[in-house]
């Protein structure tokens, strides 16, 4: 297997169990941020889905972790006098690991997931472009009386004082649209 295959395969399989875990983590944080404001709750989703794509690109090897546990164990521990020297690392496999999947199994599923991955890449960008074209031909309403003291007070609530109000016959509910400052 050429290292981008093997590259890719490990991607693929961290990513299985990773996004999860990730995503777990992620939600319980959210919840417990969500008594702060929606801010840190952002931030906090933010995060997990930088971490979701990061992640799994990192290669973790619990045996080395083991290698280094078991050195600093074995150094702390001062003996009476003795000299004990344990090696931890690579022996011979025995051929079961990824073996039993063929090569053609193996492409396919990188196949698959890079297919997937372009099409929730492509998925996103058209609805960005779709949002954008919804903002660019959206009317702007204005606000008098009440409703303008309850939204400039809301604005001021939240730290955001340039929201606007508009109107679009592109969707039929209430959204928020736009990037703010972190």
């Amino acid at each position: 297997m050429s290292a981008p295959e093997e590259w890719m395969l490990g991607y693929l399989l961290n990513s299985l169990w990773q996004v999860p875990v990730i995503f777990a983590a992620g939600w319980i944080a959210a919840r417990m941020a969500r008594r702060s404001g929606p801010e840190l709750e952002h931030h906090v989703w933010v995060i997990a889905l930088l971490l979701q794509v990061v992640l799994p690109a990192c290669r973790f090897r619990p045996g080395g972790l083991i290698h280094e546990i078991v050195g600093l164990i074995l150094r702390r521990s001062g003996g009476a006098g003795g000299d004990v020297r344990v090696g931890v690392g690579a022996g011979v496999t025995s051929g079961l690991g990824m073996a039993w999947l063929s090569k053609e199994v193996l492409a396919a599923a990188m196949v698959a997931y890079g297919c997937s991955v372009l099409y929730f890449g492509a998925r996103l960008g058209w609805r960005m472009g779709r949002t954008w074209q919804m903002e660019r031909q959206a009317k702007a309403v204005m606000l008098t009386g009440d409703a303008m003291q309850r939204w400039e007070r809301c604005g001021r609530a939240i730290g955001c004082a340039s929201a606007r109000v508009a109107e679009s016959d592109m969707i039929d509910g209430p959204v928020t649209v736009g990037v703010g400052a972190m």
